[in-house]
């Protein structure tokens, strides 16, 4: 009787679990459709945007570019290779510049259930690609142009190999995968990748004070293997760019990590306090967080009490290399505790597919509160009009709402569907309510159709006085450049053109001469931009034309 009665509940939850699993992936299907509906945002996104771009027009596969040709050397190219042909396939669109983002996220998740039914079994599977799924961080990246979302399916996959080798010491295969893993890592970020993956496997060997696992690691292939897949490249972009290894090396890893100011090609580094990587992971793991602390005890006790988990010790480490690392870094950014997740969701699957670690209720109220901040920073920061603030409250009160009944719900598995809700409705809600409202304060898209409907030459080059946004590069294809006033516009590579089109910032009119200013001729305004004609210098009172 006992048994039937486990099997029914097993059943149940098994069948909760599918449930579950369909309600993230109707989630993840909504954010594939609109990964094109807010523009590119200023820097990041438009930044790497456009190096795919560049690669998909130049044919240049080895280094990838910025400004129309110029070296970029702070990354690898895994990710601008998938972006670049993402765009070969679907053209130069925010959705093409994500859709790399997402499948990467796809591929994580696999990877995590995956992992989860090779150590725990079917329930833990469907549970850590639910959590993982529905997962702050996650979840969002999942649709923005970011490369840590590949960084993070290579170091999931390269520390989830690890794990099963550890399970099956006589299967080589894994011991390979970690190595191959390895390799997309190092083209994917870098040897940071390294860094992270032998830390974690270090860590592992001195816990079990024992190198076993360590040394039955195929090292001699293994190597063969980053020599294979990711040294080529290396050694191609240095010959294609002399210069790229030592500053790549020197400057985006090493002083990076050390120094705060760093020399950086590309802009500042983020200068942080020290350990604020903690912090940082718990809101990437929100609503699942503070199940977490549930989890740790349950670790606790299974220790003390004699009991051997070598899976579960490995998924600590996994998971806590990363945050361990970056403690000593002040150059820091909310991405970086990605490669985490995965690891924190198997944990927390495997308690919950268990029956030991039950969400907490008071913790699904904890998310919608930090939503509310995040609405009060996105009015401050993006320049949100009345209508679509008012929609974005609205959204927030309905995901409290939301939790607030969850809450209250005896059922274990209402509490579950309903914390998987909380993210994806908001940033899906978010997503939707936003792109019309938006002030052109961290994007150029709608500057860019303001142009477009001037009825400019298609390959007219657009001055820009001042600093030239890397999304206007995007979106007007490449074709932008610096505005010299003291050579009225007509130096360089810009051209003889008969009607040229100059984009000031606003209240930047003031930095020109008084006989240019009385030249120009308002055309338009986009946020803080504003767009003039400007006639050649010959061109008569009242025509944009030539004199003979």
């Amino acid at each position: 009787m006992r048994e039937a009665a486990g099997n029914e509940r097993a059943r149940l939850r098994g069948g909760g679990d599918r449930a579950l699993l369909l309600l993230v992936s109707c989630f993840l299907l909504l954010r594939l459709a609109t990964l094109g509906v807010l523009p590119l945002f200023d820097a990041t996104e438009s930044r790497y945007a456009e190096i795919g771009r560049e690669m998909a027009v130049s044919g240049n596969w080895v280094t990838p570019t910025l400004h129309g040709g110029e070296p970029f050397w702070a990354k690898p190219p895994l990710h601008f290779w998938m972006t670049a042909l993402a765009m070969r396939i679907f053209g130069a669109t925010e959705w093409a510049a994500r859709l790399p983002s997402f499948l990467a996220a796809l591929g994580t998740l696999l990877l995590t259930a995956a992992l989860g039914r090779s150590l725990f079994g079917r329930s833990a599977s469907l549970r850590a690609a639910v959590l993982l799924g529905s997962s702050g961080l996650f979840f969002l990246l999942a649709g923005t142009v970011l490369l840590d979302v590949t960084f993070a399916f290579a170091t999931t996959g390269a520390l989830g190999a690890y794990l099963l080798h550890v399970k099956e010491p006589g299967r080589r295969r894994f011991g390979l995968l970690v190595f191959f893993f390895l390799a997309l890592g190092l083209l994917a970020k870098g040897p940071v990748a390294a860094a992270l993956v032998l830390l974690a496997i270090g860590a592992d060997a001195a816990f079990r004070r024992s190198a076993r696992a360590l040394r039955a690691l195929p090292w001699l292939p293994g190597i063969g293997i980053l020599l294979l897949v990711a040294g080529p490249w290396y050694l191609l972009a240095e010959r294609a760019t002399p210069g790229f290894l030592r500053y790549f090396f020197i400057h985006e890893h090493w002083l990076r990590y050390l120094h705060k100011e760093y020399g950086d090609l590309y802009g500042h580094g983020h200068v942080s306090p020290y350990g604020l990587v903690w912090g940082l992971a718990f809101l990437a793991f929100l609503p699942w967080t503070p199940a977490l602390f549930g989890a740790a005890r349950g670790a606790l006790r299974r220790r003390g009490s004699g009991a051997g988990d070598p899976a579960g010790t490995c998924l600590w480490i996994a998971a806590l290399a990363p945050l361990v690392f970056f403690t000593f870094s002040r150059s820091l950014s909310l991405p970086y505790v990605l490669p985490s997740l995965p690891f924190l969701a198997l944990l927390l699957a495997r308690e919950e597919a268990e029956g030991r670690g039950a969400v907490p209720r008071r913790s699904l109220l904890l998310a919608p509160v930090l939503f509310l901040g995040g609405v009060i920073f996105t009015f401050q920061e993006f320049g949100v009009s009345a209508g679509a603030g008012a929609a974005l409250v609205a959204a927030a009160a309905g995901v409290f709402l939301l939790a607030l009944g969850a809450t209250r719900s005896k059922r274990p598995m209402a509490r579950l569907a309903a914390g998987v809700s909380l993210v994806p409705l908001f940033l899906l809600a978010a997503s939707l309510g936003l792109p019309g409202s938006i002030a052109e304060t961290k994007s150029t898209r709608h500057l860019a159709e303001t142009i477009a409907g001037l009825g400019a030459d298609t390959g007219e080059t657009v001055l820009f006085h001042g600093g030239i946004p890397l999304s206007a590069e995007f979106y007007l294809r490449g074709r932008v450049a610096r505005f010299d006033p003291s050579a009225d516009g007509t130096g360089g590579d810009v051209g003889p053109a008969r009607d040229r089109i100059l984009v000031l910032r606003e209240g930047r009119e003031r930095d020109l001469p008084l006989e240019l200013l009385e030249r120009l001729r308002p055309a338009g305004a986009s946020g803080r931009h504003r767009v003039y004609r400007l006639p050649a210098r010959s061109a008569p009172e009242g025509g944009g034309e030539e004199a003979p």
